[in-house]
């Protein structure tokens, strides 16, 4: 179908115009194969079936569709945007469980209708101008498309429903185009359908049917129960794999079989099905069986950092062997991490990548793709900052602890007068107030929410910042660091983010002003 609107009217002395143009496309398809049972009171001459009564013998369901949509609106006054909207819809799937079957053959009516639907999913997405543009929409699990065609002899001369024999055939086929006019503008609709039915007596299949259900890829000892049906009932079933030391299988005697994994690797679970008549025929299923001997060659998986010791940001990945069979675990398993928050986890040849995404402890654990246990569990660690940027940080913080004592001594010695004396002595003691509450924030900030540790890196990443305060080489050299990074980032909200105290917002006041009576 295709839509559009063009109006445009005087307000006042204002020129109003509104235009929208919408283009959309449906197409479904569906093919249904039914064993059905005739309720006609004269069956040798007449057919009669609604499945709204009487449930098919047996029915098979296949079908896909999709939906787009393309919509644009836009509305101005004297050439200004004042409203506008851009939609589009696209959408695909496949057949939904629920038919609907009905046909009847009579000498006073004939008519047909089959119907099915398709869920598709995609996405709906848009921009919507009020003032200034928002995005919405999003994507789409659910949405219906109808597939259905139907048609009555009596009121529809495309319909055509006849019976040769024992054998009834019904075919339609409905094109239309059509122009219509109203108040919102010109649409032009394009609708083509077609339906084809043949009904004819049922033959028993050469073979029985048989379906085999249940997992089979388990881990190595590990227990599963598979099961198995077949028709025409009364039969008998028989469970075996290959390569056949695979599995320990051990039939109930009936139709269900217990499977223990036995040795590492991948294969086939089968199951012949012997009706009571003697016909035979199988039915099988992918198996495998997974053993996990460790990850990270047994030791303690190394903790993961969010931040570098300039408190930068990290990717925060590590990548860890596993030692396992068979070769290709990533395919057979997923590694699921007990707190998703914390770490995700991908696999990959020989090895997991875990990607942290905030501080704290949980437990990984591989699944096999029936959602059991694998191997052994371990313990993940995500921290801000790892044990080793700590300890450096720490040895950092002692040797600006021992320069500050030197650069107290020394400037001490500077001046005789007791007021250059007094804002001196303040000035140094401000100073080491200030070093040493910054100093201990930064050595806890493994353990610190991460905003802290963010308002570290801006801090860092600035040439006279706090990185250049604790790692600096001499005493000379951290008082001249010391006195950049107060007057600089440390002064102000930056400051009190980043330690978390009140008390570092006094310090810095205070380190301020001292300096200022310095220079004067």
């Amino acid at each position: 179908m295709q839509k559009d609107t063009l109006i445009s009217f005087m307000a006042g002395n204002y020129k109003w115009d509104k235009e929208k143009h919408v283009t959309v496309k449906t197409v479904s398809s569906g093919v249904i194969t039914a064993v059905i049972e005739n309720q006609a009171e004269i069956p040798d001459n007449e057919f009669e079936f609604d499945s709204d009564y009487v449930e098919p013998i047996n029915i098979t369901v296949s079908g896909q569709g999709s939906h787009s949509e393309s919509s644009s609106y836009l509305e101005t006054i004297d050439g200004k945007m004042v409203d506008a909207d851009i939609r589009d819809i696209n959408v695909s799937g496949s057949d939904l469980p629920k038919t609907t079957v009905q046909f009847y053959y009579s000498h006073d009516s004939k008519s047909v209708s089959i119907s099915t639907g398709i869920n598709a999913k995609g996405s709906d997405k848009g921009r919507m101008f009020d003032d200034e543009w928002k995005d919405y929409g999003g994507d789409i699990d659910q949405y219906y498309i109808s597939c259905v065609g139907g048609c009555d002899v009596s009121s529809d001369k495309n319909c055509k429903i006849s019976k040769t024999g024992s054998v009834y055939q019904a075919t339609w086929k409905s094109s239309e185009n059509k122009r219509r006019n109203s108040i919102d503008g010109t649409s032009f609709i394009t609708i083509e359908s077609t339906l084809d039915v043949t009904i004819s007596p049922y033959k028993e299949p050469d073979k029985p049917e048989v379906s085999l259900y249940g997992c089979s890829e388990l881990s190595i000892e590990e227990k599963g129960e598979v099961m198995a049906s077949g028709k025409p009932e009364g039969g008998k079933f028989r469970f075996w794999v290959e390569p056949g030391n695979l599995f320990n299988v051990r039939s109930d005697g009936e139709s269900s079989a217990i499977l223990t994994g036995a040795t590492p690797g991948k294969g086939t679970l089968y199951v012949e099905y012997t009706s009571p008549e003697g016909k035979t025929n199988t039915a099988s299923q992918p198996a495998s069986c997974v053993k996990i001997e460790n990850y990270n060659g047994g030791q303690k998986i190394p903790q993961i950092a969010l931040f570098d010791i300039d408190g930068k940001k990290l990717s925060g990945v590590l990548k860890i062997p596993v030692e396992a069979q068979p070769s290709n675990l990533e395919e057979l398993v997923d590694f699921v991490p007990a707190d998703k928050t914390v770490l995700s986890a991908v696999g990959l040849s020989g090895a997991v990548e875990l990607t942290g995404s905030s501080a704290g402890n949980t437990t990984l654990q591989a699944q096999t793709n029936c959602g059991h246990a694998a191997g052994p569990t371990v313990e993940v660690e995500v921290v801000n900052c790892d044990d080793e940027t700590i300890a450096r940080l720490e040895k950092q913080r002692q040797a600006a602890t021992e320069n500050l004592q030197i650069a107290t001594k020394e400037l001490q010695k500077l001046a005789g007068s007791k007021e250059f004396e007094k804002a001196r002595d303040d000035l140094v003691a401000s100073t080491g107030d200030l070093l040493v509450k910054v100093g201990v924030t930064i050595i806890s900030g493994g353990k610190s929410p991460s905003a802290a540790i963010n308002t570290a890196a801006q801090i860092a990443n600035d040439a006279v910042g706090l990185s250049d305060m604790i790692a600096s080489r001499s005493h000379e050299e951290l008082f001249i660091n010391g006195v950049k990074a107060a007057a600089g980032k440390i002064w102000g909200a930056t400051a009190s983010t980043l330690v978390g105290l009140e008390s570092i917002a006094e310090a810095a006041d205070r380190f301020y002003e001292n300096i200022g009576e310095i220079q004067l």
